[in-house]
């Protein structure tokens, strides 16, 4: 039964916008999606996720959105993962894609997204990636050596994986759905349930309003949370960092024992040094001790204080 109601009600595209703090964005997302879809995609609906915003970006949405447009609102900010999982669970078409609100990535794509998955139907997804990043070069060089990172410590393929903005089947739709961990990476998701993908390089745009919240601190965390939702490997940095601080030990004793050097302050410095490293060793146990507690509270990854449709 099920099954048969989404059949009737599926569409052929469902575009996912999370938006947080885009008042200034969200119309002129709206009439540029309308003008490139105008006869050109008819059946398709955008779930717009309104992510706990503090200012009138719900307000601008109520006020723009037509019949093909809904919005899940949130009771508070609980972070993009969690609204583009809200999205991908609403979501009732043949074709799935993801795109943010503050045109940056041009709705145009989409288009050219379809056309391909309706073109070669060897491929389950069409991911697009930046050939040239305008970001900032710290920020460019941090964010390439963490997926470079997080290849080797995952075995997970994020090469050029490294947008949220993409388009696939439903059957991709399925496999991500059935991942249901609380802490979500999309991209490692993504990645891990595999399928042929279609790499499409797309110019990105400059942000027509406000300014990206993207930082250092989130990166940091963002790139914590990337490698151990996917990977044990960093458990056997201690390891590693122990056999490491054995060899070293031994090779100090053997000095100190053969030369009969008064050596207390050197070795309180290779203590607080040794100490140091096990604080931080201490620190990754812990973090996926954390992990292991949020997942056995079972506690929801949103939730949505009313979904708004939109009227003819």
């Amino acid at each position: 039964m099920q099954e048969k109601k989404l059949e009737n009600n599926m569409v052929d595209v469902s575009i996912i916008v999370p938006c947080y703090n885009e008042e200034k964005n969200v119309e002129n997302f709206i009439k540029t999606l309308n003008k490139n879809f105008k006869g050109k995609i008819k059946n398709y609906e955008v779930i717009f996720v309104n992510d706990g915003s503090k200012d009138n970006t719900l307000k601008k949405l109520e006020k723009s959105i037509n019949e093909n447009m809904k919005i899940i609102n949130f009771s508070k900010n609980f972070g993009k993962e969690s609204a583009m999982f809200a999205g991908l669970k609403e979501a009732n078409g043949r074709y799935v894609a993801i795109i943010d609100a503050d045109l940056q990535q041009n709705p145009k794509y989409l288009l050219d997204m379809k056309k391909i998955l309706d073109e070669h139907l060897e491929y389950d997804e069409v991911a697009a990636y930046q050939e040239k990043r305008k970001e900032k070069f710290l920020i460019k060089f941090l964010k390439t050596k963490f997926y470079k990172v997080m290849s080797e410590q995952t075995n997970l393929d994020v090469g050029k994986t490294t947008s949220d903005f993409r388009m696939f089947r439903r059957n991709v739709l399925e496999a991500v759905l059935s991942l249901s961990e609380k802490s979500r990476f999309s991209k490692g998701i993504f990645a891990y349930v595999g399928f042929n993908i279609f790499y499409m390089p797309y110019q990105v745009k400059e942000r027509e309003h406000g300014k990206s919240t993207w930082n250092l601190s989130k990166l940091f965390n963002y790139a914590i949370n990337g490698i151990t939702d996917f990977s044990v490997k960093p458990l056997l940095w201690q390891i590693k960092f122990g056999i490491f601080q054995l060899i070293v030990s031994i090779i100090l004793l053997i000095i100190f024992a053969c030369n009969r050097l008064n050596s207390a302050w050197i070795v309180f410095a290779i203590i607080l040094i040794v100490t140091a490293i096990q604080n931080i060793l201490s620190g990754i146990n812990n973090f996926y001790v954390g992990k292991i507690l949020i997942e056995t509270k079972d506690r929801p990854t949103y939730i949505i204080k009313d979904i708004i449709k939109g009227k003819k």
